[in-house]
């Protein structure tokens, strides 16, 4: 039966793919429409199972779930059935169903580290801390789990009282190399919690003197306690110190308003499910670094069980949703969070850009141009819209934005500022300025391979510096060596040089790396025709041609063919004996 349904199960999905670059009239939404019409249309579990894989296929969990959970209803004893449709509750944030399911499986097999994980969860939800203890002490120490099932662990004996228990088991997780920091702040956090501010300090100020850039959870954890000893100096000496190397940071808003203000309750961890909540989430980060994103969603998604509304882990969970391909949901999950607070402004920008990435460019700017409006004294928004213009070829109006950015910005541009903005003015014909912010590029980052391919390219495609701009892609080439655009860069270096055989050598390596490309294309053709291969440099001018390149080299190309404006041998310097 599972052979079959796997079977059918690819077609399906392999349908789906190829309903994306199919260039029939019929729209891709009719596609998908006919395609679940298919798959609904087997009978019974079969039909359930292909719509859920099908919806899994395409990044709809929830739907996913309900399918796997209709085909539960049928076939109630399906072992990995029933697994799989916990693992799609859990990512699609239904933990009551998903827990429902684990619940089933730790019946087979006790040590399923994901449902005791969830059952845990749960367990926490309640204030049952034996409980979560319980499940927690089922799981393997494996993977993540040797990381996120202790940390766990130890706010069930903080939510137990048993504080001396909780240490212990921090110390023994501090075993693990790279894990001090996260282990510190939870150890600070948990002996705030039971009250033992002294211990709470030392983890906090030790953290802190330690690591160069501490994360804002633990200075507003340390905000709160300081403000909770009424050590009002400390706190605001902690804030501006943070503010130096923060300083465009909107969360701290909330808590300078605080430390104004003398009020401390909204920065304390309250009680122990929030603990329980901030360690999956510290684990979620973790896993998200490591673009472990389908595990970092996991947790997430259990994470904001303990905590529905926190939008540190709501704009972290729209981050993981969009890098899974799941805009829609990534967009549900942006549109939850406060409107009020400062995480609503990273989240907006979040928004732009998976607007501008799905070709809703108009909305992407609205947003943006809104944005600028309400924080004259910030860059980001302004930054990014120069980013959205750039990428859509508008770009006198993307440098507007960009020489925005720069009057606004409080500190030094980076290259990749200079780098962007160096694109568009070279696009825009404005070369003196181009020129300027790719040569500060470099000087800010001497072994960027993409600046010194862009530049390099540009002075080779003027006649200027040939020698320089062959050495500069030469660096890129060797930093890069499966970039095919740097490779062309190096052939056309060559080819400007008149040693034609080299350029040969390095565009037939761009044209295999990036086959698709027009501009590489016609390059090997005119490499192709100086020496002396003219049926293939024809060959690459039509291949050119059939991948739509611009209108001004379009023509060029027909010329070409048409026997026209040929390519020229330069005499000089040449390696081919012509």
């Amino acid at each position: 039966m599972w052979a079959f349904i796997t079977i059918i199960t690819s077609t399906i999905i392999s349908s789906y793919i190829n309903s994306l670059s199919s260039s029939s009239e019929v729209s891709q939404r009719e596609r998908i429409k006919q395609n679940k019409e298919v798959i609904l249309n087997v009978k019974s579990e079969y039909g359930s199972f292909l719509a859920s894989r099908y919806a899994e296929s395409i990044g709809d969990f929830t739907s996913a779930a309900s399918y796997i959970t209709q085909l539960l209803d049928q076939k109630p004893n399906l072992k990995d059935v029933t697994q799989r449709g916990h693992l799609l509750l859990t990512r699609s944030g239904q933990i009551r169903e998903a827990a429902i399911l684990a619940a089933q499986i730790v019946k087979k097999d006790k040590t399923d580290p994901l449902s005791n994980i969830t059952l845990a969860t749960v367990a926490f939800k309640k204030r049952s801390y034996d409980e979560a203890l319980f499940w927690l002490e089922q799981i393997p120490q494996n993977g993540f789990y040797r990381i996120v099932t202790p940390l766990m662990r130890a706010w069930a004996f903080a939510g137990q009282f048993k504080e001396g228990e909780a240490l212990k088991v921090l110390a023994k997780l501090n075993e693990i190399n790279g894990l001090e920091k996260i282990t510190n702040f939870h150890k600070g956090l948990i002996a705030d919690s039971q009250g033992n501010h002294i211990l709470a300090s030392q983890a906090y100020i030790r953290t802190i003197n330690k690591f160069d850039s501490p994360s804002f959870q633990l200075i507003r954890a340390y905000l709160g306690l300081l403000l909770g000893k009424e050590e009002s100096i400390k706190g605001k000496r902690l804030i501006e110190d943070y503010v130096k190397t923060n300083p465009q940071n909107l969360l701290l808003e909330p808590l300078v308003s605080t430390l104004r203000k003398g009020t401390k309750k909204e920065l304390r961890v309250l009680n122990v499910s929030q603990g329980a909540s901030e360690a999956l989430f510290s684990v979620a980060s973790l896993l998200n670094a490591q673009n472990y994103r389908a595990q970092a969603l996991t947790m997430l998604r259990l994470s904001l069980h303990l905590r529905p509304k926190d939008p540190s882990v709501l704009l972290m969970l729209g981050k993981v949703l969009d890098r899974e391909k799941q805009q829609k949901q990534a967009v549900e999950v942006y549109n939850s969070i406060d409107r009020s607070g400062p995480y609503w402004w990273y989240a907006r920008l979040n928004l732009a850009r998976i607007y501008r990435k799905k070709g809703s460019v108009e909305k992407s700017i609205t947003i943006l141009r809104k944005m600028i409006h309400e924080r004259p004294n910030r860059s980001d928004a302004s930054r990014e819209i120069g980013d959205t213009l750039r990428i859509h070829k508008r770009y006198r109006e993307a440098v507007q934005a960009y020489d925005l950015t720069e009057i606004r910005s409080s500190t030094g541009l980076d290259w990749q500022f200079l780098y962007s903005r160096g694109i568009a003015l070279e696009r825009m014909n404005d070369w003196k300025r181009a020129e300027q912010d790719l040569l500060n590029a470099l000087k800010l980052k001497p072994d960027q391979p993409y600046v010194l391919n862009y530049l390099g390219y540009s002075w080779i495609d003027r006649g200027m510096n040939l020698e320089s701009a062959k050495s500069m892609i030469e660096k890129a080439v060797s930093i890069k060596p499966n970039d095919g655009f740097i490779v062309d860069s190096l052939g056309w270096a060559f080819f400007q040089l008149g040693k034609y055989n080299q350029a040969v050598k390095y565009l037939e390596k761009a044209a295999s790396l990036e086959p698709g490309d027009p501009v590489i294309n016609d390059h090997l053709g005119d490499a192709y025709w100086l020496t002396n291969r003219r049926i293939e440099a024809r060959f690459q001018w039509m291949r050119s041609l059939s991948q739509n390149p611009m209108v001004q080299r379009k023509e060029v190309i027909r010329e070409k063919l048409r026997g026209k404006n040929l390519p020229q041998n330069r005499l000089d310097n040449n390696d081919n004996g012509i």
